[in-house]
């Protein structure tokens, strides 16, 4: 017999961790040896496996289940399609919603932990979310826990996010940003009237539909403002989180806004106000005042868009915009304060001449 390939256990260990199913007597007679041992242990993890899934029906569809059945694999009152992208707290996949009637996106979050009340609890969040209604905030139609999987699901959007449009373009113009400054912190506003803060506002999940409209999406970080007291927790994505929070400070509307402070920062340079690699850098570049400035970056932009910026980023969270709201009237002032170009379209979106972005208009 040839001699075995090591990375035939690789592979055969690959399937069984994506859970997709393996021709055992095949992947027996590919080894000899001591690795016919380590193919019959992988053997009993995925059955192991495989009765969790019947049982718990706390995993998300494999590649191969959703190409096996064309007409969707049953999840809940959903039948879910194809994948659409993943990240650190789930996957996204099409669906369709037979009581809507229509396709929808599921977001399967990964397990907290593997206490049902976790679960219980991110279906109450979501249910919470399908409360918000705005036009540049996600629709949240429902949100269910089968077994111990949760799912929420919404509007299906079509285009790309804040960070694949920077990433192919490079830098936004000050129009540009000042108009998506604007979108953004009217769905801040939203959610934050709906008494939850959304802890992770970022490029990656501002999403800009092929028609212009700019959406805030992904709330797996979510949490109502009450739930959100917990010193030390630095849920979401370390170069937007708030200084105050790497101190051991509490989540809060303000430290929203200082996320947001980031996002329009790197719309405009492609860059953080603070960053290191890792998060201990981070933390330290904030301990000792250590960040960049946006005038230093970017020179020959607005005084007033700048100003508007640096406040939502300063250190002490008092001195900040108090809400979305008055960080959105800033911005307003700026747009129209010093830019005659920018114009209302007949549909109550403002439409800059030279820009692509379009907000829909909400309050």
């Amino acid at each position: 017999m040839d001699q075995p390939d090591p990375d035939d256990i690789v592979d055969i260990a690959s399937q069984v961790a994506d859970g997709e199913p393996v021709d055992w007597p095949s992947a027996r007679g590919r080894v000899d040896g001591d690795s016919r041992d380590d193919v019959e242990q992988l053997r009993v993890i995925a059955e192991i496996a495989r009765v969790h899934r019947d049982l718990l029906g706390d995993v998300a569809p494999t590649a191969s289940a959703l190409a096996q059945s064309p007409d969707g694999v049953p999840w809940g009152p959903l039948l879910v399609f194809e994948k659409l992208g993943s990240g650190a707290f789930g996957e996204v996949f099409r669906a369709w919603d037979a009581s809507l009637q229509r396709e929808v996106a599921l977001k399967l979050l990964r397990n907290r932990d593997r206490d049902a009340g976790a679960g219980d609890a991110a279906v109450e969040e979501g249910q919470r979310l399908a409360r918000v209604s705005h036009p540049n905030v996600m629709a949240v139609y429902g949100a269910q826990r089968v077994g111990r999987q949760v799912g929420i699901w919404g509007e299906l959007l079509r285009g790309k996010t804040l960070a694949a449009l920077i990433a192919d373009q490079g830098p936004m113009s000050a129009d540009e940003t000042l108009i998506a400054g604007e979108c953004i912190c009217r769905a801040l506003a939203a959610v934050h009237r709906g008494g939850m803060l959304h802890r992770d506002v970022k490029a990656q999940n501002v999403f800009r539909e092929k028609g212009g409209r700019l959406v805030l999406m992904d709330f797996g970080l979510g949490r109502e403002l009450d739930a959100s007291a917990s010193p030390g927790d630095l849920s979401g994505t370390p170069v937007y989180l708030a200084p105050e929070l790497f101190a051991g400070g509490i989540a809060s509307f303000q430290s929203d806004i200082y996320s947001l402070g980031v996002l329009l920062f790197f719309l405009v340079t492609g860059a953080f106000p603070v960053s290191g690699a890792s998060l201990d850098d981070i933390k330290r570049a904030h301990r000792e005042g250590h960040r960049a400035r946006l005038q230093d970056l970017r020179p020959e932009l607005p005084r007033q868009f700048v100003q508007v910026v640096e406040r939502a980023l300063d250190p002490d969270p008092a001195k900040r915009y108090q809400s979305a709201g008055a960080m959105q009237t800033a911005l307003a002032r700026a747009v129209h304060g010093d830019d005659t170009r920018l114009q209302a379209d007949g549909r109550g979106r403002i439409a800059p001449l030279t820009v692509v972005i379009a907000c829909a208009a909400g309050s």
